[in-house]
């Protein structure tokens, strides 16, 4: 089984996702200011707890995942979300969640912000598809998750993955990195797994 969870950080760790080629989450890349000042906390506060998610407890980070995601929920049914800056804000909380809804919501909420014209919320639709189709068994189809499968001694995949379905034409339409830059990136958490373990 893969771990979940982990692969929009180390996705965005070599620049695959779009913003800053670090560790750094990719909440934190420019787009849509959000509207709503609660979900500018939320999504503040979100950024911090996943800051590098290879390094993280998500044990200890469930509640606060869980509390935030409750919180958006509300928003959103209270009609407070209006810019794409604040669904684009919540499409990246609820892809921090723990179900297959939390990601379709996710992927929903980031559609919302692209019609609202917040296009930096391309990404987090794409990645939010892709986890979604994972967790229900199907292949992804862009490529943005990347996953550490289950035992530290084991290596990083994108499996199971339609490399077929979508064109680089239009992975680059969208923001995607293309596979070649996919493969990569995939080469270097190798190398980077490996070093780890010899240095242990």
């Amino acid at each position: 089984m893969i771990r979940k969870l982990t692969a929009i950080v180390l996705a965005s760790a070599l620049g695959l996702a779009p913003g800053p080629s670090s560790a750094q989450s990719v909440q934190s890349q420019p787009g849509m200011k959000p509207g709503n000042a609660e979900i500018r906390a939320l999504l503040a506060s979100d950024d911090i707890d996943h800051a590098d998610d290879s390094k993280i407890d998500f044990a200890k980070i469930a509640h606060a995942d869980q509390t935030r995601r409750t919180r958006v929920r509300d928003l959103l049914i209270k009609g407070e979300l209006r810019n794409g800056g604040d669904f684009r804000a919540a499409a990246f909380i609820f892809t921090h969640g723990s179900s297959t809804d939390d990601y379709l919501l996710a992927h929903a909420l980031a559609l919302t912000a692209v019609s609202l014209g917040d296009h930096k919320a391309l990404w987090i639709a794409n990645a939010s598809l892709d986890r979604y189709l994972m967790t229900i068994g199907q292949k992804q189809i862009f490529g943005t998750q990347f996953a550490q499968q289950d035992g530290p001694d084991l290596p990083f995949t994108q499996e199971p993955y339609n490399r077929d379905l979508v064109p680089d034409a239009l992975r680059k339409k969208v923001g995607i990195k293309p596979l070649s830059s996919q493969a990569l990136f995939l080469e270097n958490l190798e190398i980077q797994r490996a070093t780890s373990k010899s240095g242990k």
